[in-house]
């Protein structure tokens, strides 16, 4: 028996806003924020006057301790936006990124706490070396970590990175299909941060290490840019100016692990609590992974896509490699996996990328790129199994 999500297909994303990934933008990030935010409001074709909500993932890179940091310049939020928008809003709400806001706004709107939400988030890339430890002391947790060279997230991948290949027989030629298609996708896509940049075999193949296994193009870029939406209850939406693409149900990691300090943890410890959020997802939605037409996984470390595959039924275990490589992931095939570029096209920004693909596909939207038959579809975000990490369900059809 399917036990369906009350708020199932009740709110509907209706109009966007992006800007171009840039690695430093000659502008505040703040000022992206309010650009983004109003191309997504002028594309619902809403005003200033009509938002009452907002929603904004505040959390950021992991910046070195001198930086000054402070909403409009390191990081924005949703008083951010309100003050400078001049937004008159009933309800607003800060998560720690944009997929977990889109929840909490699902919820605000279905329930009548808002009627039209803006959503945001803006990523920025300060001037200096990106992930530096600056301090003269290294306390807490970070004495197990900084001393010896772990002071990013690259590191915490590449341990369970490593086990997957020694358990499952993957080698790193074998992720090189993946990193060249998320390459290609982004060549139609001139906002991407690697549009108008081919990646070949022999680049990905001998580029550096940045913690081994994990070479360079294993990881995103750090960027300034980002991206927003408006979202309204269906019955509003269907009077707006696109079809609106609805959400139908979604997946939190609830009973998460806590990493032994030093790891982000093992593999077996990421995949048993996000194979349990799936459980979940699949028998409360009435789907299965076969039903999924827009498939877009987290790929801000690569390994991430192979694994929420595999966590969400869409393969066994140890198969997602092999599934990349015989071609079935092109836009055209019959798994056009991150077939919107993903974090390793357009930079570091999150989860915008992903669902951004999921709204384009499912409204029709996605231009040259567009999917047959693209009527379902699928966005994660985060690290397998931690605390942030979210699936979302996607749908054009109300009565799915």
């Amino acid at each position: 028996m399917v036990d369906r999500q009350p708020f199932r297909n009740k709110v509907a994303i209706v109009g966007y806003g992006i800007t171009t990934s840039r690695r430093h933008a000659d502008v505040p990030v703040g000022s992206l924020a309010v650009e983004t935010a109003d191309q997504a409001i002028r594309d619902a074709g809403l005003t200033r006057a009509q938002i009452d909500g907002v929603a904004t993932g505040t959390s950021m890179p992991a910046y070195g301790s001198d930086r000054v940091l402070r909403a409009g310049h390191g990081f924005i939020d949703a008083g951010f936006l309100m003050e400078h928008m001049a937004l008159d809003t009933s309800w607003s709400y800060d998560d720690v990124s944009f997929p977990p806001a889109l929840v909490r706004a699902v919820q605000a709107v279905a329930s009548g706490a808002a009627n039209y939400v803006l959503l945001n988030r803006t990523l920025h890339n300060p001037s200096g070396r990106y992930n530096s430890f600056t301090g003269n002391a290294a306390a807490g947790n970070t004495q197990w970590t900084a001393p010896y060279g772990y002071v990013a997230g690259t590191s915490g991948i590449a341990m369970p990175y490593m086990e997957y290949q020694q358990r499952y027989g993957m080698r790193r030629e074998h992720m090189a299909p993946l990193a060249l298609q998320i390459r290609r996708n982004v060549q139609s896509i001139p906002q991407a941060y690697w549009y108008g940049t081919e990646l070949t075999f022999d680049a990905y193949m001998n580029s550096r290490m940045i913690s081994e296994p994990m070479c360079l193009f294993d990881n995103d870029i750090p960027v300034d840019g980002g991206g927003s939406f408006v979202i309204t209850t269906a019955e509003r939406a269907a009077d707006m100016p696109h079809t609106p693409v609805y959400i139908t149900d979604w997946g939190l990691v609830q009973n998460t692990y806590r990493p032994v300090p030093g790891t982000l943890g093992s593999l077996d410890a990421m995949y048993e609590p996000t194979r349990y959020m799936a459980k979940k997802l699949w028998n409360r939605s009435g789907w299965k992974p076969s039903d999924v037409r827009v498939p877009q996984f987290y790929d801000g470390f690569l390994p991430l896509v192979l694994w929420w595959m595999e966590c969400l039924g869409f393969c066994g275990a140890g198969e997602a490699w092999q599934v990349v490589q015989a071609g079935r992931i092109d836009p055209k095939g019959g798994f056009p996996l991150l077939s919107g570029g993903g974090n390793l096209g357009w930079g570091r920004i999150h989860g915008i990328p992903h669902v951004l693909e999921n709204y384009l596909q499912l409204s029709g939207r996605a231009g040259e790129r567009q999917i047959g038959d693209a009527t379902t579809g699928i966005s994660t975000y985060s690290v397998p199994g931690l605390v942030d990490s979210t699936a979302i369900l996607f749908s054009s059809d109300r009565s799915s």
